[in-house]
């Protein structure tokens, strides 16, 4: 490691096969996402190039897809300042951008999960309209992203807990969708195309504040 290196943040892959952290370790002052199997013999970068200048990894959350075959990542590596979600496999051979095209002022923001089947993840953003929070899921290479709320009421965000179903046939979410201010629960399918409502009508100044799928 260059002076001043150091790792931190760091967990194991579903089937042990290896261990991801992020560190200060190829650059001065650049933190970046890394790989290895448990004797070391193998380390491997996992994010890709940082192509501007500033550019680097958030190094407070990653997520192992269920199947060991991905893991998922924050950073502003195409565009300093602008935080992206990317999944890359575990020996960094690929890498991929999840999100679609964000607006001008957006970013993903940091809570993201794989549904339990690792066919999709999902991820919070404001990606369509800067400081509306969104719910959207991507497949593992980013090549498919669908929004899952419905349209928003002026003032309406998404909140950012949201839970998969132990089926990954759905996924529930909190959000003013309907009545700003009024948080309300939703569930959707993964592509998007069912989005309803879950809550019975609330009282004046009720709201939805937690939930929880029943196990498999």
């Amino acid at each position: 490691m260059p002076g001043g290196g150091v790792a931190r943040n760091f967990a194991w892959s579903p089937d042990s096969s290896r261990i991801a952290y992020f560190a200060v370790q190829d650059t001065v002052g650049v933190l970046e996402f890394y790989s290895a199997t448990p004797d070391g013999a193998v380390n491997d970068k996992l994010n890709g190039a940082l192509l501007v200048p500033g550019g680097g990894v958030v190094g407070n959350n990653l997520a192992w897809s269920p199947d060991s075959r991905r893991i998922a990542y924050r950073a502003d590596q195409d565009t300093d300042g602008v935080f992206e979600l990317y999944s890359a496999t575990p020996d960094g051979a690929v890498n991929d951008k999840l999100n679609g095209a964000l607006v001008t002022g957006g970013d993903v923001a940091g809570n993201f999960a794989w549904s339990p089947d690792s066919s999709r993840i999902a991820y919070v953003a404001d990606q369509d309209t800067v400081g509306v929070l969104e719910l959207y899921s991507a497949t593992p290479d980013g090549a498919v992203n669908d929004k899952l709320n419905g349209a928003l009421v002026t003032g309406g965000d998404v909140a950012d807990n949201f839970a998969w179903s132990p089926d990954s046939r759905r996924i529930a979410y909190r959000a003013d969708q309907d009545t700003d201010g009024v948080f309300e629960l939703y569930s959707a399918t993964p592509d998007g195309a069912v989005n309803g409502k879950l809550n019975g009508a609330p009282v004046t100044d009720g709201d939805v504040s937690g939930f929880a799928w029943s196990p498999r």
